[in-house]
């Protein structure tokens, strides 16, 4: 009979410790720190976009799109490395900011396919389709791990809203 009554028993989120504080769930946690990584990655894609757009030319079909992942670029680091440190420290700021990373890392996407798209002419068909094939598999792996992010920062999104009323600082 009582283990029947543990096995009815919900899990309770978020997880609380001995001393009462709340604790970020694991997964939480595991997303926000494998993005800090993927932030720090960025750092050098980031000064890599600085340093090739000085060689190329206004005329080149990429310039303008180069300029727009500069941008997006800076702004994944930024928001991304300030509010993944903000989540990891409990700050629900890091949730807004947080928000803001994944609405950069969209528009990063964004002009990866605007910058594929204007490369190639239809004139060569072989690397044309290799370049459809290459873009569709960034587009996937990066929409899957961005889908995880999203739902990683949902979570801690709804532990801070559940820690606020369990916990009062």
């Amino acid at each position: 009979m009582e283990n029947q009554e543990a096995v009815n028993t919900p899990p309770a989120l978020p997880q609380e410790n001995k001393t009462g504080s709340c604790k970020l769930p694991g997964f939480v946690m595991g997303f926000v720190i494998a993005d800090l990584v993927f932030c720090f990655v960025r750092i050098f894609i980031a000064l890599l976009s600085i340093v090739g757009m000085v060689g190329i030319s206004r005329t080149s079909p990429i310039f303008y799109s180069g300029m727009f992942e500069i941008l997006f670029n800076s702004m994944i680091v930024i928001f991304g490395l300030s509010g993944n440190i903000l989540i990891l420290c409990k700050k629900p700021l890091g949730v807004k900011l947080a928000y803001i990373n994944i609405m950069a890392t969209i528009g990063g996407m964004l002009v990866g396919i605007w910058q594929v798209l204007s490369m190639f002419d239809t004139g060569d068909k072989a690397k044309f389709i290799g370049a459809i094939i290459g873009l569709l598999m960034m587009v996937m792996a990066r929409s899957v791990i961005l889908g995880f992010y999203w739902n990683a920062i949902s979570k801690a999104k709804a532990f801070f809203a559940k820690c606020a009323d369990t916990n009062p600082v």
